[in-house]
């Protein structure tokens, strides 16, 4: 029962635990959070906890237009406006 904990921190899993098992809370728990699920949102998760915990080091280069690394952001960004205007 590895997802008890999360069960129990959401009250709409812990409901649906309650009145049905633990595989619907399970369900509930995805249906909120799609990277348990896919491997894509996963990243996306950790590509988003990676930028809001930018080093000092790696702003600088940005800052300093170390091309790499700017067109690397400027890929995700295009990206992102692709799927978003979808």
């Amino acid at each position: 029962m590895r997802d008890l904990p999360d069960i129990l921190a959401n009250p709409d899993a812990l409901k649906s635990l309650e009145k049905h098992d633990v595989v619907k809370a399970n369900a509930v728990l995805q249906a909120e959070n799609p990277s348990l699920t896919s491997n894509l949102y996963a990243a996306i998760d950790r590509a988003a906890e990676e930028l809001e915990s930018i080093a000092l080091n790696e702003l600088r280069a940005l800052q300093d237009g170390d091309k790499p690394r700017v067109e690397k952001l400027q890929r995700l960004k295009r990206r992102s406006r692709v799927w978003t205007s979808m």
